[in-house]
């Protein structure tokens, strides 16, 4: 018998930010993200091979991990 392992490529995280602009900026200058849109007061930003979802945490605390979830993308077998 042969094991099949297939590898699933990170496509984006998602985090909950009540300061969603000093965070998309945080990205921005120290990780080398861009700013690809904005909807409200969330952001979306890119780097190369995966995004980055900021979404705005209406004054409450986030809470995590509840609001936290990351996505990926498998290959097609």
């Amino acid at each position: 018998m042969h094991d099949v392992i297939q590898a699933m490529k990170l496509n984006h995280l998602s985090f909950r930010s009540a300061d969603t602009a000093a965070m998309a900026a945080f990205f921005e200058r120290h990780l080398g993200f861009t700013i690809a849109g904005t909807w409200e007061q969330s952001y979306i930003l890119k780097r190369p091979g995966y995004d980055v979802v900021i979404d705005h945490a209406s004054g409450d605390a986030p809470a995590w991990p509840r609001n936290f979830h990351l996505g990926s993308r498998g290959r097609r077998a």
